[in-house]
């Protein structure tokens, strides 16, 4: 499914994600069904936003090096909110 995107959505506020990580979480203000993750621009999976609280699967991504980027976007029916993008930093 493609997804509309405009900009009457939160952006979703994410934690840090390091090269090891397998998953990407964060949070989300408003009526947000769901959070999106998009990698170079394509929608790649959904996962449901609980209490405002998400975390969604990326370890099958290839998000492995810090010369990565990805993004999340809350999404309610077909429309997707403001996207914030994420670079993958090398775990300190």
């Amino acid at each position: 499914m493609t997804v509309k995107q405009r900009g009457q959505l939160e952006a979703p506020k994410l934690n840090a994600y390091y090269t090891t990580d397998v998953s990407a979480s964060g949070t989300i203000s408003g009526s947000v069904e769901k959070v999106a993750v998009f990698v170079n621009g394509v929608q790649k999976r959904t996962t449901a936003v609980i209490d405002g609280n998400f975390t969604i699967y990326t370890g099958d991504l290839g998000l492995t090096s810090t010369s990565k980027t990805f993004q999340i976007a809350g999404i309610n029916g077909s429309v997707a909110g403001i996207k914030t993008e994420v670079k993958v930093l090398a775990k300190p």
